[in-house]
């Protein structure tokens, strides 16, 4: 199997992710207002950053799916299934 359109697209995916990550870490490394208001303020400030967490969590989980598969196009294994060894049909990966 020719795997070279797989790894572009996997390369440009995991060039996206990292972007994303890294915006992430931005947005949670700056200072947050000083005197939030009140406890409903508070409270959006602490959701927001909740949902931030969640998507940088998908996102790392993601990125190392990612990774692994281009690992799997490295070695040779990718386009068969690591359960079984079966091919994995094209359109699929």
């Amino acid at each position: 199997m020719n795997t070279d359109h797989f790894k572009k697209l996997l390369v440009a995916k995991r060039r996206e992710l990292q972007s994303a990550l890294r915006t992430l870490e931005q947005e949670g490394s700056a200072p947050a207002e000083a005197g939030a208001g009140d406890y409903s303020d508070a409270a959006v400030n602490d959701q927001e950053a909740s949902d931030s967490l969640e998507r940088a969590t998908v996102l790392s989980r993601t990125l190392e799916d990612v990774q692994d598969a281009l690992r799997r196009i490295e070695d040779g294994s990718y386009g068969k299934c690591v359960v079984c060894g079966r091919q994995i049909e094209p359109a699929r990966l």
